[in-house]
């Protein structure tokens, strides 16, 4: 039972490190979408500066054709810039999804374990009670030493003189006492066959070697009742170090201890597949592959994060020699006295807004 307890305490510390993993991995993902949301909030702000902008541009005419020209360059810029932030929070909904199969699975796949861990340490229980109990209780124990109740040689032994002193006295009746009765009535009936035997030394020689074979059989059976107290009856000899290193490769403890119980039963041959190696660990592992993929997917949507952070920077890079443009149309002179004022009035809210964003962007990537 105290393996068990070892055991169920791995399980316990396994799924709460799996469980860490997955938490360390949706935390992630949360903020990436954070960052993603925050990311289109401020493309949006800069999408609505620009169209603005163009707006402006568009009543003054001709004469701010090169700013409209550097603007809608922006706009272009800024659409671009929203299609990637579109794929990458599809990406981000895509592996957020994963995440929750992911981690429904390992949730599972953790019961299930467990599951099979109770289950092997009730078969053992009941096979114990059932068969390994009534054997200690008749005396065939684990440190049983056959060799010790049994004498080295039969022939030695009180019974063995007591049984040659019955032969002898049975030969010597035969040969004196019911000789004389058996021959005077022979002419009758013959009684001699009652006492037509081997010599007593013969026949000492065949009862030691016949008590030889049984006990030899005996002590054979009883040896093999042992072995059944041997949890690992029936198969390679397994040391604790190998034990430790096929729990260690997830084996579920009590798997090898139920081999010589059951290894013929229908269940057995389910079990045997929670063996190291077996293809039930081997879909565990793959399904630990697919959560080390989800970390995979985090760093490229952190890696994209990073590049859209950047090209929103370079936008506001865009904007500011955009702005320089509408600066010089808002100093033309061929601009009427009302356009020119808009177009002052538009700039100064670029500024404002530039600056802005440039903040906002210091503080998300700070």
């Amino acid at each position: 039972l105290q393996g068990f307890r070892v055991q169920f305490e791995e399980l316990k510390s396994g799924v709460k490190s799996r469980f860490d993993a997955l938490r360390a991995a949706e935390e992630a993902l949360d903020d990436a979408q954070w960052e993603l949301a925050d990311l289109e909030d401020m493309l949006e702000k800069e999408e609505e500066a620009t169209a603005e902008a163009l707006r402006a541009l568009e009543a003054a005419g001709a004469e701010a054709g090169k700013a409209r020209e550097s603007f809608e360059a922006l706009q272009q810029q800024e659409r671009d810039l929203g299609s990637s932030l579109e794929a990458s929070k599809a990406s981000l909904q895509a592996g957020r999804q994963e995440l929750e199969a992911a981690k429904n699975a390992d949730r599972v796949v953790g019961e299930l374990k467990n599951a099979v861990s109770v289950t092997l340490m009730k078969m053992q229980l009941f096979f114990d009670e059932a068969v390994l109990q009534p054997l200690r209780n008749l005396g065939i124990t684990e440190d049983l030493d056959v060799e010790e109740y049994f004498t080295e040689e039969v022939s030695e032994t009180a019974g063995a003189g007591a049984m040659r002193g019955a032969v002898e006295s049975l030969h010597t009746f035969c040969t004196l006492d019911a000789k004389d009765a058996f021959e005077a009535v022979k002419d009758k009936v013959d009684l001699s066959p009652l006492c037509e035997m081997a010599e007593p030394g013969t026949i000492d020689t065949g009862l030691n070697s016949a008590v030889r074979v049984r006990m030899a059989k005996v002590k054979v059976q009883i040896l093999a009742l042992k072995s059944w107290l041997n949890p690992y009856k029936g198969q390679r000899p397994i040391m604790k170090q190998q034990l430790n290193e096929l729990l260690q490769a997830g084996e579920p403890k009590g798997l090898r201890e139920i081999v010589g119980a059951y290894g013929q039963t229908e269940f057995f041959a389910y079990l045997k597949h929670w063996k190291a190696g077996g293809k039930f660990l081997k879909l565990i592992a793959q399904l630990k592959e697919t959560v080390d993929s989800l970390d995979a997917a985090l760093r490229k949507l952190k890696d994209d994060v990073a590049r859209l952070t950047e090209e929103l920077q370079q936008t506001v890079d865009a904007r500011k020699a955009a702005q320089e443009e509408l600066e010089r149309a808002a100093k033309e002179e061929e601009l009427a006295a009302d356009k020119k004022a808009e177009m002052e009035a538009k700039v100064k809210e670029l500024q404002e807004q530039g600056a802005e964003m440039e903040k906002g962007i210091e503080e998300f990537e700070a």
